[in-house]
């Protein structure tokens, strides 16, 4: 059995969400927490496990990181500045 291990930093962000995986997710999808999705998030892969969310557009207040991989799924919460 492989454990998958996901770090976001930081927690409350400006411009940028770093996300940190132990395996390459397939989707990405950022939340309100009200349930919406946001319409498009920008993200520019780094290195092969570290991946940079542009979060400039979103406004402040409280998000759900939903990370979908080809055999499991994660969900984090981080706020925006």
């Amino acid at each position: 059995m492989t454990f998958l291990v996901v770090t976001i930093y930081p927690s409350s962000v400006s411009d940028f969400l770093n996300l940190k995986c132990s395996a390459t997710p397939q989707n990405i999808m950022v939340f309100h927490m009200q349930g919406a999705e946001v319409a498009e998030v920008e993200k520019v892969q780094l290195e092969e496990v570290l991946t940079v969310i542009k979060t400039s557009s979103l406004s402040s207040g409280f998000y759900i990181l939903s990370l979908e991989f080809s055999n499991n799924s994660q969900t984090l919460r981080f706020a925006k500045d």
